[in-house]
């Protein structure tokens, strides 16, 4: 059962890995201008956040509903980027991997 369980997680990691936006991908852009702009986000707007549309700022909020709601007014059919910045530019995700433990 342990192998059956492992091979669908790393078959699902492939598909995901397969399917990451391509460099030229709009929000694959926005992310990179995110990544360039983060120490001057960092300075200006801490745990705020930020909307990035064709790699610049164009809005802040501390409140993401409100930044949301914005953002759906003016630029409802554009691709936008809307992150929290934080001292770290990438969030890191831990996933522990599962234990079969037999009682008997």
């Amino acid at each position: 059962m342990p192998e059956l369980l492992q091979q669908q997680v790393l078959e699902f990691a492939e598909r995901l890995s397969t399917n990451l936006p391509e460099p030229n991908d709009k929000m694959a852009k926005e992310m990179n201008a995110f990544r360039h702009l983060h120490a001057e986000l960092w300075a200006k707007f801490p745990y705020e956040y930020v909307a990035i549309y064709q790699g610049r700022v164009i809005d802040h909020d501390s409140n993401k509903l409100s930044l949301w709601e914005r953002l759906e007014q003016s630029y409802r059919h554009e691709i936008v980027l809307m992150r929290q910045v934080t001292p770290e530019i990438e969030r890191v995700y831990r996933i522990r991997s599962p234990r079969l433990v037999r009682y008997e």
